[in-house]
């Protein structure tokens, strides 16, 4: 039974959906393993807080290791559901494909494999805000403002979405792939967000409560993190998330994204 009430931090049924891909281009990230990158963000997150049913979607490659696909049986073992599926949507797809075998869920948390959970309480932290305006808020990372450039979606796409949200979303899936966009992840992120805009859905800025980290410099030998806030993100907020490839000894650079 899906559940209405505002308040659902202890009651609800929470489905947290990890996303990955081992690609050609993705076998490493800044010199580490994708394949090491999404057994240890499924270790951190069977640690998390409040989390019903734990799931994570892998479109099937050819560039994945016999010990990878071993380990997870391994993953399975632990009571997580390894859904494998063709490539194409990116993660929006397959966190549709997730909802899809999941349905009875009241809120789901999305994340690509290659940033970790930081907070295990992030459940109720998601929940206490998302909870807010009957609803119809659903909180996915940074939010891009319209600008003549590009349309207003989100970005760093990890956050908390409801279930009537997904139910709408799920009517989407075969956009995905009749329109070929596989090879264009952008416009899957787009295209996930307008429609998510077109059915009435309020995108919510996670940036208005908690930082968000961000690695710019995608596989070059120069990464820098940048630590993203607003003008009433709380001084003292902590990241929910982290890049995967951040270690305590990175620099971080703090910048203001609206």
């Amino acid at each position: 039974m899906i559940m209405d009430d505002n308040n659902c931090e202890s009651t609800c049924s929470v489905c947290y959906v990890m996303c990955g891909y081992v690609g050609p281009n993705r076998v490493t990230l800044d010199n580490m393993n994708i394949e090491d990158i999404i057994i240890e963000h499924v270790r951190r997150a069977d640690e998390i807080h409040g989390i019903s049913q734990c799931v994570v979607v892998l479109p099937v490659s050819q560039h994945e290791s016999k010990e990878f696909i071993s380990s997870l049986s391994n993953v399975e073992s632990r009571g997580w559901d390894v859904i494998r599926r063709e490539n194409f949507g990116y993660s929006y797809a397959s966190l549709i494909e997730a909802y899809a075998k999941h349905p009875t869920h009241d809120w789901y948390i999305f994340q690509e494999d290659d940033y970790f959970p930081r907070d295990m309480d992030l459940v109720a932290k998601l929940l206490k805000h998302a909870n807010i305006d009957d609803n119809t808020i659903d909180y996915v990372g940074l939010v891009y403002d319209q600008r003549k450039s590009v349309k207003m979606h989100m970005s760093a796409s990890g956050g908390i979405i409801n279930n009537k949200t997904l139910l709408l979303m799920q009517n989407y899936l075969s956009a995905f792939k009749e329109k070929d966009i596989a090879k264009n992840g952008a416009k899957s992120q787009l295209i996930f967000s307008e429609n998510m805009l077109k059915n009435g859905i309020k995108l919510g800025d996670v940036l208005d409560y908690y930082p968000c980290v961000y690695r710019e410099g995608f596989h070059k030998k120069n990464t820098t993190f940048i630590k993203y806030i607003s003008k009433i993100t709380p001084k003292d907020a902590m990241p929910l998330f982290i890049p995967a490839q951040m270690s305590p000894k990175d620099k971080v650079v703090t910048k203001i994204f609206r």
